[in-house]
């Protein structure tokens, strides 16, 4: 089994765990924090090479940016005649990327966590993404505040 490693900017690490497959499957193992706490240090994940027309707000997608491989989640797709353009965030992150089609690597369609699968496709978890996308910024701000407060004491 060959092993590559990615980095982003944001701190996570990507392992390629297996090379892809005739389901245009790809396996990888995340370190990191930039989507800290829904994916975790060490999770596996399971990446579909899928039609960028095909994306939904919320997903989780893996992209090419600056020679790195980036896992964060959707937060806009705009498209018109000349493709697509993709807005993505980490999590754990106040910050979004911007990112042509042509970077796009595919989706995070299942995560695996000690051992159990757990399925992004159902359509309860579609729903959770979807609301991760509004509470997520809100999180992250009273973080920020939290850590202002404390600073000042």
């Amino acid at each position: 089994m060959s092993c590559f490693q990615f980095k982003n900017q944001m701190g996570m690490k990507l392992h390629k765990t297996d090379t892809e497959n005739n389901n245009n499957l790809s396996f990888f193992e995340a370190t990191g924090f930039s989507m800290w706490p829904f994916i975790k240090q060490g999770e596996r994940l399971i990446i579909k090479k899928i039609p960028i027309g095909d994306l939904k707000i919320g997903d989780i997608i893996l992209y090419r940016k600056d020679n790195q491989l980036v896992c964060h989640r959707l937060i806009r797709r705009i498209g018109d005649e000349k493709g697509y353009l993709l807005y993505t965030r980490g999590d754990n992150s106040s910050q979004f990327d911007s990112l042509s089609e042509e970077m796009f690597s595919g989706k995070v369609i299942a995560t695996i966590r000690n051992g159990k699968v757990l399925n992004l496709m159902h359509p309860r978890q579609q729903l959770f993404n979807r609301i991760i996308i509004i509470i997520s910024p809100l999180i992250s701000w009273g973080i920020k505040i939290g850590k202002a407060a404390l600073g000042k004491q």
